[in-house]
């Protein structure tokens, strides 16, 4: 009775251990076979729209090894080459290089085979395929199993013995390339193409992407001769972020060389009128407070005082940071320290969680107030600078990408000029009034002697021009106003002496009209009307008072006349004999009538002869 159990126990037990081996070994084969990712995730494919954009738009077809096939291997310019295809013009299934023409790969879906110009004839499996859309061309990106040319080592230290610095210091990236004795030739290089840079350099407008492609040029080659030589340093960039990590302090170096030639000498004078534009209208909204920037509550409600640690910090961007690597590290840890901020107010005005967070279309007005309190100086220049001087193209090019993105938003904001303070400031700086003023006439005395001055005075009293034609007196002593001439305002502010003066005055008889100079006497004042005409200046009188008279005509002869020889004799000088010859058959003919047609030509021609010439 017990074997039958005794055998169904051990018959359980056994086909327990057969599924447990069978999914050991089924472990085993997944392990071995490489799983699909995610592009976005691939170093290959991301080093390739990084730092080889152009070739990736031009090509129609694009191989990407698996991450785990390329491990500790150095990406090197022909193997990247050796996976951008576009199709053969010649042979239908067939790829050729886009830039390595001689090379070309067969394509039969799901395995890609080389054809010719490989070093070793290799068969790939296509483990996934995506489709990049790039403006109006259409990229297909194939993710295969290994690479078609090329060879991970077999030994991969996944810890190098050194590890570049993630953090970017000029001073301390030259003292690192320093440490290596066999960096010394690759510096030295470096050394003289800059001196030959800022020897030979002059801007030309419109050539700034000459310039760039010069200084990219210095990168490379620094960036080359270096991981032919040091090992350890190679060993390094194995690793993407490692690579990532030189790349960028390479390019902090060479630009720290040519900060005075590009930052001072260059840039300065290039965008003087934005930076002064920008920095007017910073210094116009430096005294409006958070809750004008049209935030959400309680955004609004923060001080000032709450941004304290991201405006200090945003300062560094002036002081401290030097190259545009430098200056986009200071805004992006701005950018952070504004988020910190929000974060923190939000919570102690007892919101959740979900409502610290700050959206793109929060942190562009933030960043603005931020940029106003801070007082940097040069945005502009700033913006130019970290846009078309960034040169390395790394993974975190897509972050400094977003921080520019939002600074250059921040600063259009501004231009927008949202409250319209600095138009209502340059308006009422160059503006004039155009009614009539409420000031009281001045004495003469109290002005400039320059009766341009004079005439602006009486025009701001008075709501209608006057003639040009004014005659100017010929003495200064024609211009003294006589007292009772003055006409006071309620707001005048007229001192003691000058109203003790004009008491005194009003005791001398002075005639109704004077024959030098038009004034009243000291009888009783009119009444003042509303139109408060008696209000004019001294040019009004003297264009009133001066008599006109009609125009004079003046008769000018006609210029264009007839040729001497048919109208007039113009020699004078001979006798009368002479003047019948040269008269014509025509005028003789004429003379030797007996009737008034002949007298009246004779006495028309002689009354061309007295009209005297202008």
């Amino acid at each position: 009775m017990t074997l039958p159990f005794f055998h169904k126990t051990s018959v359980k037990q056994k086909k327990g251990s057969l599924d447990s081996t069978l999914k050991l070994l089924y472990k085993k084969e997944q392990d071995g076979v490489l799983q699909p990712e995610e592009m976005d995730e691939n170093f290959f494919y991301k080093h390739l729209t990084t730092q080889f954009r152009s070739l990736f738009s031009e090509s129609n077809y694009v191989c990407i090894p698996h991450s785990k096939s390329i491990q500790g291997l150095l990406l090197t310019k022909d193997i990247i080459e050796a996976h951008c295809f576009q199709r053969s013009p010649y042979f239908r299934g067939q790829l050729t290089c886009t830039r390595q023409k001689e090379k070309c790969v067969s394509l039969d879906y799901p395995v890609i085979t080389t054809v010719s110009g490989y070093k070793e004839k290799r068969t790939v499996h296509i483990l996934a395929e995506e489709t990049v859309y790039l403006g109006k061309y259409r990229i297909r990106v194939c993710l295969i199993d290994r690479l078609l040319e090329g060879e991970a080592p077999k030994k991969y230290y996944h810890k190098p013995t050194i590890t570049i610095p993630p953090i970017r210091n000029s001073k301390s990236d030259l003292e690192f390339l320093n440490m290596f004795p066999e960096n010394l030739e690759a510096l030295s290089e470096l050394q003289i193409n800059v001196q030959d840079f800022i020897g030979s350099f002059v801007y030309i407008k419109g050539y700034n992407t000459c310039t760039v492609e010069r200084i990219q040029h210095m990168c490379i080659k620094t960036y080359n001769t270096i991981l032919q030589k040091n090992k350890l340093i190679q060993d390094a960039c194995r690793i993407p972020s490692g690579h990532d990590h030189f790349q960028e302090l390479v390019e902090n170096v060479v630009m720290s060389f040519l900060h005075k030639k590009i930052w001072i000498q260059t840039l300065r004078p290039l965008l003087r009128s934005q930076d002064d534009y920008l920095d007017s209208i910073s210094h116009a909204y430096s005294h409006v407070i958070l809750s004008q920037y049209s935030l959400r509550y309680p955004l609004s409600e923060m001080h000032v005082s709450c941004f304290h640690d991201a405006i200090s910090n945003f300062q560094k961007i002036e002081t401290q940071a030097s190259t545009p690597l430098e200056k986009a590290a200071v805004l992006k840890s701005t950018l952070d320290l504004i988020s910190s901020a929000v974060h923190d107010s939000v919570q102690q005005f007892g919101h959740s969680t979900s409502d610290t967070s700050v959206t793109s279309d929060e942190m562009i007005p933030l960043l603005a107030f931020i940029i106003v309190q801070s007082g940097v100086r040069r945005k502009a220049s700033l913006i130019y600078y970290m846009q078309h001087y960034r040169l390395a193209r790394t993974i975190e090019g897509s972050v400094y990408n977003f921080v520019l993105t939002t600074m250059k938003s921040a600063c259009e904001f501004l231009k927008d000029d949202p409250l319209s303070l600095y138009d209502n400031m340059t308006a009422n700086q160059r503006s004039l009034p155009h009614r009539p003023h409420s000031a009281p006439l001045l004495h003469y005395h109290q002005k400039t002697t320059d009766f341009r001055n004079l005439m602006d005075s009486s025009a701001m009293c008075r709501p209608y021009l006057l003639p040009p034609n004014i005659l100017l007196p010929h003495s200064p002593k024609d211009f003294d106003l006589m007292s009772d001439w003055k006409t006071y305002s309620s707001n005048s502010s007229i001192s003691s002496s000058h109203s003790t003066t004009y008491r005194q005055s009003l005791g001398s008889s002075e005639p109704m009209i004077s024959t030098t100079f038009p004034s009243l006497s000291n009888s009783t004042p009119l009444y003042q009307t509303p139109n408060r005409k008696h209000e004019r200046s001294l040019s009004s009188t003297l264009a009133t008072a001066k008599k006109r008279y009609p125009p004079e005509i003046i008769h000018v002869p006609e210029r264009t006349r007839r040729p001497a020889s048919i109208t007039i004799d113009t020699r004078s000088s001979l006798d009368d004999q002479g003047k019948d010859d040269l008269m014509g058959d025509f005028l003789k003919g004429l003379s030797t009538l007996d009737d008034d047609v002949a007298r009246g030509s004779a006495e028309s021609i002689k009354t061309f002869h007295h009209i005297p010439s202008w």
